[in-house]
């Protein structure tokens, strides 16, 4: 995918979780995606400051040590630049209470990670489906019902 521009895009993802990375990078790649991975939210934050690639979509945990999902969800949305990019929050928590504070806070898309590879990849292809231009997050369509 490209951007406007020519720039190439790709998927971000962040988790603290190495397994989780390497997991979701392996799957994103057989979907014929690229994915860019990153264990530290400002490594992201540099690389999405100075792309190529740039994201077209970010997945994102929220349960990360330093720097918490929701810190850096509301540091994107605070920027001019990112205030419209998908972020789709990418946890192991499957709370309504916690949806509903991520989508307050400006996420697009809420994926309690599953527990299988079938099942993500599921997962991933709803979310790679969705046409982000038109989508438009609202209480019924917040969380993934895989």
């Amino acid at each position: 995918m490209r951007t406007e521009t020519g720039t190439l895009t790709s998927l971000f993802f962040i988790d603290d979780d190495l397994e989780d990375l390497q997991i979701f990078r392996q799957i994103v790649n057989s979907l014929g995606r690229s994915v860019e991975v990153f264990r530290l939210p400002d490594d992201m934050l540099r690389a999405m400051d100075n792309p190529p690639p740039a994201p077209s979509i970010i997945f994102l945990d929220l349960n990360m040590p330093g720097k918490s999902g929701y810190v850096l969800l509301e540091e994107l949305r605070k920027s001019p630049a990112f205030e419209n990019l998908p972020i789709v929050i990418y946890s192991t928590a499957d709370n309504a209470v916690v949806a509903e504070k991520c989508r307050k806070l400006g996420a697009s898309l809420y994926v309690s990670k599953p527990t299988s590879v079938k099942e993500t990849v599921k997962a991933l292809e709803y979310v790679l489906s969705i046409d982000w231009d038109n989508f438009v997050t609202n209480e019924h369509n917040f969380r993934y019902k895989g």
